[in-house]
């Protein structure tokens, strides 16, 4: 008798474990009789049982992948796909995945098929929709056995259930439905932004968390061992997802379910930093709003609420604290209401730098916005800073060195109170930061006399640069992982974990940043103080493991790093660390990649073409002759447009001049 299917895969599954497009699996099914006949879904969305298909390619000559945790769960899940919905599915892994890492003596009824005490379980964990999800389960397990499944998530290791999750839920979720949950583009800036100023075990709030990615995320980044996060939001789905998933990161947090604008449920909450990427322009109900005290600024207008999450965050900070908000562009220059509560911002000091971000960067439009940064009300008016990003490429990247004054700044100006004021309190960047009256003929020719001196210094500096070879050897070689690197003894992994890196003194300037590494430029330590912890070892290669994937080869030492770098110790008479780190950060190891919230590379995963010593030798040192000319071309293109802006500046001050003169 065959026994039923366990797991299902979707063609676009298909693809993935075979490392083929979509449209070759299509192909396959049209054109070969022998390949498996779908065994469940529907005729618009087959779905294909997991072994079957597996034995196919394997007969077929197909390299096939070993499928990550994630994939795995979604095959067993897909056996419920299309009767129940997926936010459900989503809900129900997490709540047994939440079990197994946080009630393990639950979690032994739970593999033994007792789904008794999954309720009582997830509610003294503090789960809203705990027996809600206690039903489901039940109902699921009455459909088709949870026991594959239960199986399936007792295997996945400790340090791996909280990626998983990350993983499994954007997998599970990946519609335009859902697009809003995850990493955009301006989700990934708001975090970065609001990670330039984190002090030690800052508590972190965000009024409109969701399945609680950006929250999360920031959080994990906070210095220290006692971070609390709070979130609140009004879908109950989201929020007991958002806590499964703080259970998870082993994130201290407090959830509250509720409609934000009409209660605040923490009046007297006062956090270091609140995030807040809420639904833009959204038409609110004001009717009771004149006696909420966080409305001092004046009550947002009904159409919009974009000014009542600006307030919001502000009510809400410490004395020291900073809140950062992204808006619609309308914001920043609407009439009537709007424009009176703008005037009490500044007024009020309120408002300490507005960036207009570039449009696009959002999954499920295409519409620029504004991040605002603020903080609570100070004794007078201050100058606002205005940026305008709207001509960068990857904003997102370099948000966090802006804000904490660790790279140029792109076009940008500080107004001081009364001359915004007397605009009508405008606050769109490109108002202020393009404004032909604030160029200065003198500062203008200065500038101009720099960058020509710069780009003349810069041309010298290429012309006395060698041509790297990039000669491909014709050596035999072969692929070789990280783990096996490290199990032959050719390197050796160290790794940091929070507790390592709590006393790390964020000032310290021995502290590497992720911007460091991505630009292979490891600043030297010039100071004799103390280091505030553990610094690295001369030769040591660096890789950022989180969010992005970046290595660099640290010649001199001395570098203190946090929890997403990983060091690699290279043994120099097996293998030649400049080598190594050169190859570790290509595109070819992102695929290694796993999570939603906080993509974390597998470092052992990672791999390196292996050629001969005295090869590895001879590619450091041509790709260090093509990164010395990179670093050349890269700044002889800053200085170009340097010099080609301060030129126009000139141009333009000038004239407004020779115009001044003629009146």
């Amino acid at each position: 008798m065959t026994s039923s299917p366990t797991r299902f895969l979707s063609p676009s599954e298909i693809a993935d474990l075979a490392g083929v497009s979509r449209a070759a699996v299509s192909n396959w099914r049209r054109r070969h009789d022998d390949f498996p006949p779908p065994a469940g879904g529907t005729d618009t969305k087959p779905l294909y049982d997991a072994e079957a298909v597996r034995t196919w390619l394997t007969g077929h000559g197909h390299q096939v992948k070993t499928p990550e945790h994630a994939a795995k769960l979604h095959g067993h899940l897909n056996i419920w796909r299309g009767s129940l919905p997926v936010v459900d599915l989503v809900t129900a892994a997490l709540a047994l995945l939440t079990i197994r890492q946080s009630a393990p003596t639950r979690w032994q009824h739970v593999t033994s098929g007792d789904l008794t005490d999954v309720a009582a379980c997830l509610d003294e964990l503090g789960v809203i929709e705990a027996h809600m999800l206690a039903e489901l389960l039940t109902r699921m397990n009455e459909t088709q056995p949870l026991a594959p499944l239960v199986t399936e998530i007792a295997g996945i290791p400790d340090s791996e259930q909280a990626t998983t999750a990350d993983t499994l839920l954007q997998r599970l979720t990946a519609s335009r439905a859902y697009a809003s949950e995850f990493a955009s583009r301006a989700s990934t800036t708001l975090i970065e932004a609001a990670s330039s100023h984190l002090p030690a075990d800052a508590v972190v709030y965000d009024p409109t968390c969701g399945f609680g990615g950006t929250l999360l995320a920031i959080a994990s980044q906070v210095p220290g061992t006692h971070t609390r996060a709070y979130g609140q939001d009004i879908n109950r789905s989201a929020l007991a997802i958002a806590q499964m998933r703080a259970l998870l990161h082993g994130i201290d947090a407090d959830f509250t379910l509720g409609d934000v604008l009409t209660d605040d449920p923490h009046p007297q909450l006062l956090v270091d930093t609140v995030a807040c990427e809420p639904p833009w322009a959204l038409r609110w109900d004001s009717t009771h709003a004149a006696s909420d005290p966080r409305w001092q600024f004046g009550v947002p207008p009904r159409m919009s609420a974009d000014l009542a999450w600006v307030q919001i965050a502000i009510a809400h900070l410490k004395p020291e604290g900073r809140g950062y908000v992204l808006t619609t562009n309308a914001a920043t220059s609407a009439g009537g209401v709007s424009r009176d509560i703008r005037s009490q911002l500044i007024r009020r000091g309120c408002l300490e730098t507005i960036i207009a971000m570039p449009a696009r960067m959002m999954t499920n439009t295409g519409i620029a916005f504004t991040l605002w940064v603020v903080r609570p009300p100070q004794p007078e008016a201050t100058p606002v800073m205005f940026i305008d990003a709207t001509g960068e490429r990857e904003p997102e990247n370099h948000i966090r060195s802006w804000l904490t004054g660790a790279q140029e700044l792109p076009p940008h100006r500080q107004v001081p109170a009364l001359e915004i004021l007397a605009a009508d309190a405008t606050l769109t960047p490109q108002h202020w930061v393009s404004a032909p009256a604030t160029m200065n003929l003198e500062e203008s020719v200065s500038d101009l006399t720099t960058a020509r001196d710069d780009l003349r210094t810069t041309q010298t500096r290429i012309a006395g640069l060698d041509l790297p070879s990039l000669d491909v050897p014709n050596a035999g070689m072969r692929v070789a992982t990280v783990k096996e690197l490290a199990d032959s003894g050719m390197v050796t992994i160290h790794r940091l974990n929070r507790r390592e890196t709590a006393g790390i003194d964020k000032h310290d300037p021995r502290l590497l940043r992720p911007s460091d590494l991505k630009n292979q430029i490891l600043p030297p330590v010039e100071t004799n103080t103390p280091p505030s912890g553990d610094v690295t070892e001369p030769g040591t290669v660096l890789v950022c493991v989180t969010g992005e994937l970046h290595s660099a080869y640290d010649k001199h030492g001395g570098h203190l790093h946090q929890d997403w770098t990983i060091r690699l110790q290279a043994n120099p008479e097996h293998i030649d660390p400049v080598y190594l780190a050169y190859c570790l950060g290509q595109p070819w190891n992102h695929r290694f990649f796993e999570g939603a919230t906080i993509k974390r590379a597998n470092i052992n995963a990672l791999e390196v073409p292996l050629p001969p010593l005295d090869v590895q030798h001879a590619i450091a040192e041509d790709l260090t002759r093509a990164h010395e000319l990179k670093q050349a071309a890269t700044q002889l293109a800053a200085s170009a447009n340097a010099a080609q802006r301060a030129f126009l500046n000139t141009l333009m001050a000038h004239t407004n001049a020779a115009s001044k003169a003629r009146v």
